[in-house]
């Protein structure tokens, strides 16, 4: 995994955690509350500075309230959304459904069912399923089995 000074592998907030796995930040919320604004600033000020850094972002995230349209577009005027991919796991299936609608507007984004971890991998391009399943639970989320 190649160091980036000064900047921090993981993050640990209120509202959510991340971490990062070389091009890959596995991100966790929170179920019980909403993603906060202050939080948000600092992921987002994170990732900029790990997008210059090493170029191409991919994110996981796992579980957890969705950000806001006004944190939404905080990504879109902060980062270059042209090197950066997200994968959204979710464990509603209905939502799985509108997300991939949504996605079909929105380039690098894609919606997965929570115990489709192997194909949210394989759209971000990584294969270390283990390091992943590791990083979740050890960011407090829950990692659901493959059917």
């Amino acid at each position: 995994m190649r160091h980036v000074p000064d900047l921090p592998e993981q993050l640990t907030l209120s509202t959510f955690s991340t971490r990062r796995l070389g091009h890959l930040v596995v991100w966790v919320g929170r179920l019980d509350i909403d993603i906060s604004d202050a939080d948000w600033a600092i992921y987002v000020a994170w990732l900029k500075e790990l997008q210059v850094a090493i170029g191409e972002v991919k994110v996981l995230t796992t579980q957890g309230r969705a950000p806001s349209s006004s944190q939404r577009s905080l990504i879109d005027r902060e980062l270059n959304t042209e090197h950066l991919r997200i994968a959204v796991m979710l464990s509603n299936p209905a939502l799985v459904s509108i997300v991939r609608v949504t996605s079909w507007f929105i380039k690098g984004v894609a919606a997965f069912k929570q115990n489709e971890l192997e194909k949210a991998l394989a759209f971000l391009g990584e294969t270390d399923s283990a390091a992943v399943r590791t990083a979740i639970r050890d960011l407090g989320g829950v990692v659901a089995k493959a059917r």
